[in-house]
Parts: structure tokens; sequence; C-alpha cells
């Protein structure tokens, strides 16, 4: 049983960690995608955004999942 558990948290905490960098290898695959149609900031190219506020979304929005996942365990 403690085998089980220790197996079931270090599955978690790998998970919530993989999380983070398949968004950002998600961000980088389509960068030029993300920037000139999911981008906020698309229409004022003075911002030079390429897409940055979309992932930082994308980061909060995992890291917010992570923590309700945590509360749950």
């Amino acid at each position: 049983m403690k085998k089980l558990l220790s197996v079931f948290l270090v599955v978690t905490i790998i998970s919530q960690t993989l999380i983070s960098v398949g968004v950002v290898l998600h961000y980088q695959a389509n960068k030029a995608y993300i920037s000139q149609q999911l981008c906020e900031n698309r229409n004022n190219p003075a911002a030079h955004c390429k897409g940055h506020c979309y992932l930082s979304k994308q980061l909060k929005k995992a890291e917010e999942g992570e923590q309700k996942q945590s509360r749950n365990i």
C-alpha cells in the first residue's frame, strides 16, 4: 500500500512539472500562429508581444489547475 501511494505521489509531482513544459513547448511549436491569431496585441505591432500574453495566460491557467489538483489530493 505504501509503495502504491508513493508511486502515485511521484507521478502526480512529475505530471505537474510536465504540464508547464508542455505549455511552453506548444507555444514554441505554434509561435507564428499564436502571434498572428491568438495574441491580444496582434493589432498593435508596437507592443512586440508576439504571443507572450497568450503564453502567460496559459501558464497561469496550468498553475491554477495544478493548485486545484493538489487541493483534491
